[in-house]
C-alpha cells in the first residue's frame, strides 16, 4: 500500500473489497452450504449473470466507500461531495437489467421446458457451468461462446477500470490528484466500453431465448429441472413424514449428500456376481 494522504484510501477498498468478499462467503454458506452458493442459481448452477453483476458489485461499491472515507478524514471537506459518472451508472445498469431479464427468461423455461433445462443437485454445482449451453442435448457439456465471450469481456472491463482508478487516484493522471480533497469524481469509462458491455450481455441474451431440444428424449440433458423438482419433492416429503420442517437448501444438501453416502456404502457391501454361474 502507498504511504501518504492517500494510504486510507487503498487501504479502504482493499478493506471493503475483502469485506464484500467475505459478506458473500457467509451468505453462500448460510444459504447453500458453499462458498459460491450466491453464485448459485435456482437451477443449482453457477450463474454467469450472477457472476458478473458480482464481479462489478465489488469492484465499484468498496471503491464509493473507500472515498467516502478517505474524504471523511479531511478537515472542511465535504465527504459526499463527490459524484459518480453515468457512465458508471450504465455499467451498472446493464449488469443488473441482464441479470432481472436473464431471471425472467430462466423462470419461464423452469416451467415450460423443465425436462430440456439443465440442471444440478444440491451440492452438484461446477464453476464451468456459467459459460456451458444450458438447455438441450449438449446442455452443462458444451461451451456456450456467446457465454464466454460475456465473461472474457466482463473480466476485461473490470481490471480495466479497476486499474484506471488506480492510475487516477495514484496522481498519474490529469488533472492530478494529490489527495482525497482532490477526489470530485469515480473513474469514468469512456462510452463505447459501456456500449461494447451492453452488446456483450444482448448477445448473451439473445442466444438465451430460443428453445433448444426437441420433444424426443434424445433432446434433454442428463440431470435436468425435471430431476431436480423430482428430487426436491421426495427430499420434501421424507421431511414431512418425519414431521420436520420444509428443508431449506443447506438442509437438502445434508440430506443429498447421506443419501449417495448410503449408497455408495450399500454399493460396497454389495458382492460382486461370480462369473460363470448360472441358475
Amino acid at each position: 500500500m502507498r504511504e501518504g494522504p492517500m494510504a486510507l484510501l487503498w487501504w479502504s477498498w482493499a478493506g471493503g473489497v475483502i469485506a464484500f468478499v467475505a459478506v458473500g462467503v457467509v451468505v453462500g454458506v448460510a444459504v447453500r452450504g458453499t462458498a459460491g452458493g450466491v453464485l448459485i442459481d435456482t437451477r443449482g448452477l453457477y450463474s454467469l449473470t450472477r457472476i458478473q453483476l458480482s464481479m462489478w458489485t465489488i469492484a465499484i461499491l468498496p471503491l464509493v466507500v473507500a472515498v467516502l472515507i478517505a474524504r471523511s478524514a479531511q478537515r472542511g471537506v465535504d465527504p459526499l461531495d463527490f459524484t459518480v459518472p453515468p457512465e458508471v451508472l450504465a455499467l451498472m445498469g446493464v449488469s443488473v437489467g441482464s441479470a432481472t431479464v436473464s431471471t425472467a427468461i430462466k423462470a419461464h423455461k423452469n416451467r415450460a421446458r423443465a425436462p430440456y433445462v439443465a440442471a444440478a443437485p444440491d451440492g452438484g454445482a461446477r464453476l464451468v457451468q456459467a459459460v456451458l449451453v444450458e438447455e438441450g442435448p449438449s446442455a452443462d457439456e458444451t461451451v456456450d461462446i456467446a457465454k464466454l465471450q460475456g465473461l472474457l469481456v466482463t473480466v476485461v472491463l473490470v481490471a480495466a477500470y479497476v486499474l484506471l482508478a488506480w492510475h487516477l487516484y495514484s496522481g498519474r493522471g490529469a488533472p492530478v490528484i494529490s489527495g482525497p480533497r482532490k477526489i470530485t469524481t469515480l473513474p469514468t469509462l469512456d462510452k463505447s466500453f459501456v456500449t461494447l458491455l451492453a452488446i456483450s450481455h444482448a448477445g448473451y441474451l439473445g442466444v438465451k431465448l430460443p428453445n433448444r431440444g426437441q420433444a424426443s428424449m434424445e433432446g434433454t440433458p442428463r440431470y435436468s429441472m425435471s430431476d431436480r423438482a423430482a428430487e426436491l419433492a421426495t427430499i420434501q416429503k421424507n421431511a414431512i413424514e418425519a414431521r420436520l420442517p420444509p428443508p431449506n437448501a443447506r438442509e437438502r444438501l445434508r440430506a443429498v449428500r447421506a443419501a449417495r453416502a448410503t449408497a455408495v456404502t450399500v454399493a460396497a457391501a454389495t458382492p460382486a456376481p461370480r462369473a460363470g454361474l448360472t441358475k
